[in-house]
């Protein structure tokens, strides 16, 4: 009977300790449920919970949805994108209450990164839940692109007057034009002339390298080199700018717009001077030099000098060269009077193409009318670059001496009829000489015989026969001594000017006695003498006395 009562008391312990702990169990359950509805009914937990949950990929996407499109209007989408991206911070976000966003209804809690403000979360509450507590579920997510760390640049770009620049494609206009600057990569030959501008861009808030690129009719501009970063400045094309080419004497003194001219500017063109065929196959003839000035934008003033002596040009519009004639003041001239038919050689070149109309005729007044004198031809040579002292004049095949005199660069040669030796000439010019003195002397003494005397010598008939016999009548005194002593007498040239007459030149000086007066004669005498039936015979005479 005890061990019944037991037994039910256990049961009973047992029923009473389970009850009691179902009790406790369901209490604590529902406790639980409570508390959990409780902190979902707190804001601040659901936006702990959803930050504690973002990730960088997540972020990076809302990025590229809320980027659709750029804020840059200079850069592509992809481009910001990637920027924005990169520009992220890693996780472990934290999440803070902004309190003066939002409302009760709608707060406001802040996303942060690496102590930046990422985005704005804002909550929307729910129904009541069995409990009466509001539930609350994010409503969006703003990212905040503009407070991240990201690196924009400035670029400034220097382009020609009226070229088209693009930036990652998108053209340029005039509006963005913030200022214009000289060319810095004129030519030193255009510095002091003035030249194109550049105009400049500048461009703001770049994320990454942009792809800058400029034209200008059509033609490509090559991008300089520059020291300071960020900084592109675009060269004019290549057509834009002209290439002049300068012909002068070598050794010229040569500026282009009042810059001279260095030697790095001369090629190695060598153009010889178009010279006379009197100069072929001469050494040291002047050349013209070849100088290219390249990069230049309108047409320069050239100027140059040679030896002192300014230069004058003339411009080919079509090839663009600059061309200086060698200087007028510099070429030599020479006039050459020799005997007629005489063969004339400059250099070693025949010069038969310069000789003259122009004749002389030194021995006209010995002719006495008879026959025609003989005549010496002239010939004028201009535009030589070599002086001409290598002149050489044959006559009959027999080399003629020639007298030169230079006045400056103008030369003037001389050449009379070869000398000859013929001592039956030269006998008979002395000879005739001296009786033409005497008889003019002895006055009335014996006229007759004395002037035959002279006459013998004389070519019968001529103008020097006549004049002798006819001087006879003219004698108005008989001196009672006369007397002749030759101090000089001699021949001081003889030329062959045919094949049968000659020129005697014949100096004297004689001390006369007249009238117990002393009288002293000297001078020259020049005698034509020709062939006369065999016989050489005087034909004409000049006496030249002092």
């Amino acid at each position: 009977m005890e061990n019944v009562k037991k037994s039910k008391f256990w049961k009973i312990y047992f029923c009473v300790t389970f009850c009691v702990i179902a009790l406790i169990t369901a209490g604590l359950i529902v406790f639980s449920d409570f508390i959990r509805a409780y902190e979902a009914s707190q804001p601040d937990n659901t936006a702990f919970d959803y930050v504690g949950s973002v990730t960088k990929e997540q972020l990076s996407d809302m990025l590229k949805s809320g980027l659709k499109e750029s804020p840059y209007s200079l850069e592509k989408p992809e481009t910001v994108i990637s920027a924005y991206i990169d520009a992220l911070p890693e996780g472990d976000y934290e999440c803070r209450r902004m309190i003066n966003m939002g409302s009760t209804q709608n707060p406001v809690y802040g996303l942060y990164g690496d102590g930046l403000l990422l985005a704005h979360i804002t909550l929307a509450q729910d129904s009541a839940d069995k409990y009466g507590f509001s539930t609350w579920r994010v409503d969006k997510t703003e990212i905040l692109p503009n407070n991240l760390r990201i690196e924009k640049k400035t670029y400034s770009v220097y382009a020609p007057v009226g070229s088209l620049v693009t930036v990652n494609g998108v053209v340029l206009t005039e509006d963005q034009i913030a200022d214009k600057i000289a060319y810095p990569f004129v030519s030193e030959f255009e510095e002091q002339v003035g030249a194109p501008y550049l105009v400049m861009y500048e461009i703001n808030d770049i994320l990454s390298t942009p792809v800058i690129e400029c034209e200008k009719n059509g033609m490509i501009c090559s991008l300089a080199e520059s020291a300071v970063a960020n900084e592109l400045y675009f060269k004019y094309p290549s057509d834009e700018t002209k290439s002049y080419d300068i012909v002068a004497p070598e050794g010229s003194v040569i500026t282009v717009n009042g810059v001279t001219l260095a030697e790095q500017f001369a090629s190695d063109i060598y153009i010889p001077y178009t010279y006379s065929t009197l100069e072929e196959g001469c050494d040291n003839l002047p050349t013209a030099r070849k100088y290219t000035v390249s990069g230049l934008f309108s047409d320069p003033q050239v100027a140059a000098e040679f030896e002192g002596i300014p230069l004058s040009f003339k411009f080919d519009s079509q090839e663009l060269t600059y061309t200086a004639d060698y200087p007028q003041k510099l070429l030599y001239s020479c006039e050459v009077t020799v005997p007629y038919g005489s063969t004339v050689t400059l250099h070693g070149n025949d010069c038969s193409s310069y000789k003259t109309t122009d004749t002389l005729s030194p021995y006209e007044m010995l002719f006495g009318g008879i026959g025609e004198p003989p005549l010496l031809e002239v010939y004028r040579i201009d535009g030589l670059y070599l002086q001409p002292d290598e002149l050489d004049v044959l006559y009959g095949g027999i080399s003629v001496e020639i007298e030169a005199e230079q006045d400056g660069r103008k030369w003037t040669y001389g050449a009379g009829y070869p000398e000859v030796s013929d001592q039956t000439v030269e006998d008979l010019a002395l000879t005739f000489i001296q009786a033409y003195f005497y008889y003019t002397s002895q006055g009335k003494n014996n006229t007759a015989a004395n002037m035959e005397n002279a006459v013998q010598y004389v070519a019968e008939n001529s103008e020097l026969s006549r004049k002798i016999r006819n001087s006879a009548a003219g004698f108005t005194f008989t001196p009672p001594v006369t007397s002749a002593v030759y101090n000089v007498l001699e021949i001081e040239k003889l030329v062959r000017i045919t094949s049968d007459s000659y020129v005697c030149s014949i100096e004297f000086d004689v001390d006369q006695m007249i009238y117990n007066v002393s009288r002293d004669f000297a001078g020259t005498v020049t005698l034509y003498i020709a062939d006369f039936y065999g016989q050489p015979k005087v034909f004409g005479m000049v006496i030249d006395n002092n």
